[in-house]
């Protein structure tokens, strides 16, 4: 219904392409994120023509494009497409946005919010053109691109990492220079991690402390001559232990 009373919209494309990046459809996931911003840069292109149209409005349309072109280039990456796919989306909206964001500071009229929200999604821009970069081998472009994203916010935790990532030992000053991370980098970062933590810790960092921890636990228990029913309480230890159940 949205989608049929406001056609130029894009959060329908967007939204439908979550829910199939949910169900393992990447395919079809991709093409409803690449109608979106399809739709985005159409916005951008009529708006053009209005002569009454602000610059809060012209910066407004410019991130909602920045926005499906880093989440359509994502897509692209899930279904299979190769890098030159995935990078044309982010080069394009670089190419868009750059010039705008370079002369933000000098208009007097623009809103601080939409400012700084800009801002962020530039700095999300070329972390992720470094990324994909980064996965493409090119390490001295991923480099340049973290690099323009931590000058712009010193405080982004992505942009930091990334580039200790790439080569921590060319970027030591870099590192440890970062006083500060942004709260809501360090709160997503727990808050995106919680869900898979468990997976991670034991399938991916290969962690078998809570193994090690039963099997003496057993070990303990028979030597005592009792039973592991036998135990009613025990003490979660943290780092793992609680995989014990």
């Amino acid at each position: 219904i949205l989608e049929l009373k406001s056609p130029t919209e894009t959060i329908v494309d967007e939204y439908r392409g979550a829910l199939l990046r949910r169900m393992k459809q990447p395919e079809l996931a991709y093409q409803s994120y690449h109608q979106a911003n399809v739709k985005s840069k159409q916005n951008i292109i009529s708006a053009e023509g209005e002569s009454d149209q602000d610059s809060n409005e012209h910066v407004t349309l410019i991130a909602d494009f920045v926005r499906t072109s880093i989440l359509t280039s994502a897509a692209a990456r899930e279904a299979g497409y190769d890098f030159q796919q995935q990078m044309n989306y982010l080069v394009h909206a670089e190419k868009l946005a750059a010039p705008q964001f370079a002369s933000m500071n000098k208009n007097q009229d623009m809103d601080e919010h939409l400012k700084e929200s800009f801002r962020d999604q530039i700095v999300d821009l070329y972390n992720n053109m470094g990324i994909t970069e980064k996965k493409q081998g090119s390490l001295e472009r991923a480099r340049d691109l973290f690099s323009k994203a931590f000058e712009i916010n010193p405080k982004d935790g992505h942009a930091l990492v990334q580039l200790a990532s790439v080569d921590g030992d060319k970027n030591d000053d870099v590192v440890s220079s970062a006083k500060e991370l942004d709260p809501e980098y360090v709160s997503a970062l727990f808050d995106g991690y919680s869900s898979r933590f468990e997976s991670e810790l034991v399938g991916v960092l290969g962690y078998t402390g809570h193994s090690l921890l039963y099997a003496a636990l057993q070990k303990a228990l028979k030597q005592l001559g009792k039973s592991p029913l036998s135990v009613k309480k025990i003490i979660d230890l943290g780092c793992g232990t609680g995989l014990l159940g």
